[in-house]
């Protein structure tokens, strides 16, 4: 009996672009290099031990990547060549079905590799109960659920697989057969989204869960999770909160009360899907969950122990941790971080001077170009043309929102700000991403930012002008009218836009310090690119409380702390003393 990999490779039709064309038949060829059996050390060693794109490199149909998958792919992103080592590791797991506990750095191919592997994946189809019950003739159903953490990273994967297709030689290619959204706040209402799926169910359904489990509270006949062939749950660790394992037994049990009251939509949906299934039983024999993939940069051992325990992962299990991690030390924190990030620090005196940390050391040679590059889409889709410059980036306030803010005082430190405004002006070539603390007040800060001449956005690929320029181009060309893009930690984790070459934060992450660091460092520096992350810190300060304490605030000092814990050092920006 063939593994279900091999299975995979040999029938027909059995990519997502069979169903995208119907009465089309696509054959699938046994590939003669690739088998999941095939070590995986030997296919990094062969991938690393000789240039890309060489005679002897690992392409993607060696690691099971369906060919019309992969033709596609080139056509759309030309510059993707071959798969990262990360791809290399996980994607043959992908399709022989195991589980996946899938951790390695920021900006390694992740999500992107994830994409390839469930468009190579078979369809399932609908069991003969839901297609006689007359709501859809479609014997389709949705084969792979992937939830991520907020919307604009669910339309990144969209565009990435609207991209391939748009590449596919088939001239009836139906994208929403192929992929679809559940989100809040579309222009599509939830309803319609729901109709939509009982019409056309896709191939790769990509949502919030929050989005997600309001349609299955509506209507569960339109998602049919007991079809599902497997879920991923990206940014797991953001999605998933889970007891600390090293904490005390006060912390562990107040984190578990707050679970048990609260347990989170991406949780209630996992419970659904497993537990229907451990339960569920034909001819007296127990049915395994479908497939379960979770990822993250941060994905620590201790939490990926604790999610094991949740029932979730039914059937074998793989771990990947990718090849940055170091094992000896069960996941160093050091392995999510981008080698080619340069991290800078301002910090901000009482009286306006900005100033370079203390420590900071000279800069070094700028690192090496994109392996990724972006799509081959027309340049007057995604350019930003002159004449639009004050309708894309001025966004407009109501009177009554510009008149609070122009009266009442700033939240913000103004000499922060400005820092952020002549750090922008001085460095970036096209585009940067200020990520505010938790609490703060996007749209006032995108206000006053705009007052000091900076071309300020609220980050919002979906937004009414449109950001899906956003997702391509070319960082290093510069353009006459930098963006700067406005957002908070929760809205920026696994995105990924090209042209990106700055970071800046305002002020340090509140919780879970080193890790909500990497994610928002991670922005940039991605496959390879070289990127700039800026932390602007007020300068160490005391207060003294009713009590006659005095508490020290010394954010420096908690960066550099973050800095040694992630095996960097800060780094100088000329511009500045």
């Amino acid at each position: 009996m063939p593994s279900r990999g091999m299975q995979l490779l040999s029938r027909t039709a059995c990519t997502t672009f069979a169903a995208v064309s119907p009465g089309r038949i696509i054959h699938a060829y046994r590939s003669q290099r690739y088998s999941p059996g095939l070590s995986i050390k030997l296919l990094t060693t062969r991938l690393y031990s000789n240039a890309a794109g060489s005679k002897d490199a690992i392409s993607f149909e060696d690691i099971g990547v369906h060919p019309v998958v992969v033709k596609s792919l080139h056509a759309a992103f030309p510059n993707v060549r071959n798969p990262t080592e990360t791809q290399c590791e996980f994607i043959p797991q992908v399709l022989s079905g195991n589980n996946i506990l899938l951790k390695d750095g920021t900006g390694t191919g992740k999500s992107f590799g994830l994409i390839l592997a469930l468009l190579s994946k078979p369809r399932v189809e609908q069991p003969n109960s839901a297609r006689s019950s007359g709501r859809s003739s479609n014997r389709a159903a949705i084969t792979s659920l992937v939830l991520v953490p907020h919307r604009d990273l669910a339309y990144q994967l969209y565009h990435w697989i609207e991209a391939i297709l748009a590449k596919s030689s088939s001239s009836n290619s139906n994208l929403h057969n192929v992929v679809q959204m559940l989100i809040r706040g579309a222009s599509v209402s939830i309803q319609d989204q729901i109709s939509r799926l009982h019409e056309m169910p896709p191939h790769v359904l990509v949502g919030t869960p929050q989005a997600v489990q309001e349609v299955f509270n509506k209507d569960r006949t339109a998602l049919r999770l007991d079809s599902l062939s497997t879920v991923v749950v990206d940014e797991a660790d953001y999605l998933i909160d889970a007891v600390p394992r090293f904490a005390n037994k006060y912390m562990q049990e107040k984190a578990r009360m707050k679970i048990q009251r609260h347990p989170g939509p991406t949780r209630l949906l996992l419970d659904y899907i497993y537990n229907k299934k451990q339960t569920s039983a034909k001819d007296g024999v127990e049915h395994r969950g479908p497939q379960l993939i979770m990822t993250s940069a941060t994905f620590r051992w201790e939490y990926r122990e604790e999610v094991r325990k949740f029932g979730w992962f039914q059937g074998p299990t793989v771990k990947v941790t990718g090849t940055s991690s170091i094992p000896s030390s069960k996941d160093a924190i050091s392995s999510s971080h981008a080698p080619a990030l340069v991290h800078c620090c301002l910090v901000v005196s009482p009286d306006g001077k900005i100033s370079n940390i203390e420590g900071a050391v000279e800069p070094q040679a700028p690192p090496s170009d994109d392996v990724r590059g972006g799509t081959e889409f027309p340049d007057e889709v995604f350019q930003v043309k002159d004449e639009d410059v004050d309708e894309t980036f001025q966004p407009k306030l109501d009177d009554d929102l510009r008149k609070k803010f122009v009266t009442n005082p700033s939240p913000f430190n103004p000499a922060a700000l400005e820092a952020v405004a002549a750090a922008f002006a001085l460095d970036v070539p096209r585009l940067a991403l200020l990520v505010l603390p938790a609490k703060a007040d996007v749209k006032r800060a995108v206000f006053e930012l705009q007052q000091l001449g900076v071309s300020a956005i609220a980050l919002d690929l979906l937004g009414d002008q449109g950001r899906t320029y956003l997702l391509n181009g070319d960082a290093s060309t510069p353009v006459d009218n930098p963006a700067l893009l406005v957002s908070k930690p929760a809205s920026t984790r696994g995105l990924d836009l090209p042209e990106l070459s700055h970071v800046f934060m305002l002020g340090l992450p509140e919780d879970r310090g080193v890790d909500n660091y990497l994610h928002v460092a991670g922005r940039a520096g991605r496959f390879g690119r070289g990127g700039k992350v800026v932390t602007i810190l007020d300068e160490r300060w005391e207060v003294t409380g009713p009590d006659g304490k005095v508490v020290v605030h010394d954010d420096p000092r908690r960066f550099a702390i973050i800095l040694r814990k992630i095996g960097t050092v800060p780094t100088k920006m000329e511009h500045f003393a």
